[in-house]
């Protein structure tokens, strides 16, 4: 039976000769298969383990649970178009540190005693195979590949012109790695920055834009905007903030504390290209 990533065979009067061989060739192997499936299995259980009840705590963990397991299918499925094994190996680990995510909500959720235990159990029996698949998956590409550095997001090195690069404070690994992507194919360097200290370092090198993910914990996005306003030389420095709806006011406070654009995470998403081809004017 065909689906998305095993398609059937394609008959040979509507193709050339070599068509069939590779429509009939797994888009993934067994294993990329199963933890895709599982994948895909935990995101629809997701929908069902938080409660639709009022409250900032239950909307914040549903919208994190969900964005995180999402991200799960999106690199497994990432990963396995890549043809390089450093190239796989780094998706699978952005997939891998996503499930870690999910496991983490769900603790949290049965802390708080906001999902059953039964429900609690059957879904982190199911992340933690998620979780050991995705590993063995990126020991092997990188065992492939040799000794290959797959790139942790946030170290600070500056090794490219200061127009050609984007500063991230962005958390979230999944919009992390969408920023990478329509980056790269602008000829964009994408620099992480995990702490104000190091966003502060990388932003006196003139970036091109700076990102920040306005739902960041810690340390916060409003900290570390208070921190790039707070210098005279990063003044006009274009700075793009993105929000989860559940915080929508987080956008007003961001362009009140000097955030040239704040938007939705939705709306970012439709925009990214346009802000990395024309970063906004700063005010």
């Amino acid at each position: 039976m065909s689906d998305l990533f095993t398609p059937g065979p394609v008959p040979t009067a509507a193709a050339p000769v070599v068509a069939p061989l590779i429509s009939r060739s797994p888009l993934l192997d067994a294993e990329k298969l199963h933890v895709y499936r599982l994948a895909v299995q935990f995101q629809a259980l997701a929908n069902r383990l938080v409660p639709r009840q009022r409250g900032e705590l239950p909307a914040t963990l549903r919208d994190q649970l969900d964005r995180a397991s999402v991200s799960i299918v999106l690199n497994i499925a990432e990963g396995a178009g890549r043809f390089s094994p450093p190239d796989k190996g780094r998706f699978y680990s952005i997939a891998r540190g996503s499930a870690t995510e999910c496991g983490a909500v769900l603790d949290l959720l049965l802390a708080r005693h906001l999902v059953s235990k039964s429900l609690h159990h059957e879904a982190r029996s199911l992340i933690v195979r998620i979780v050991q698949m995705l590993t063995r998956l990126a020991d092997r590409m990188t065992r492939r590949s040799g000794n290959v550095h797959i790139h942790v997001p946030g170290r600070v090195g500056l090794h490219w012109p200061g127009m050609d690069r984007v500063v991230a404070f962005v958390d979230d690994l999944m919009f992390l790695s969408r920023i990478r992507e329509a980056a790269k194919a602008r000829g964009l360097e994408v620099q992480g920055a995990r702490t104000v200290a190091d966003l502060l370092a990388a932003c006196r090198e003139a970036p091109r834009l700076v990102i920040l993910d306005l739902d960041r914990g810690r340390p916060p996005a409003n900290e570390a905007l208070a921190a790039l306003r707070g210098e005279p030389a990063l003044a006009s420095l274009p700075i793009v903030g993105f929000f989860s709806h559940v915080h929508a006011d987080r956008g007003q406070q961001a362009r009140e504390a000097g955030c040239t654009r704040a938007m939705p995470r939705s709306v970012f998403v439709k925009e990214l290209d346009t802000l990395l081809a024309s970063p906004p004017a700063s005010r």
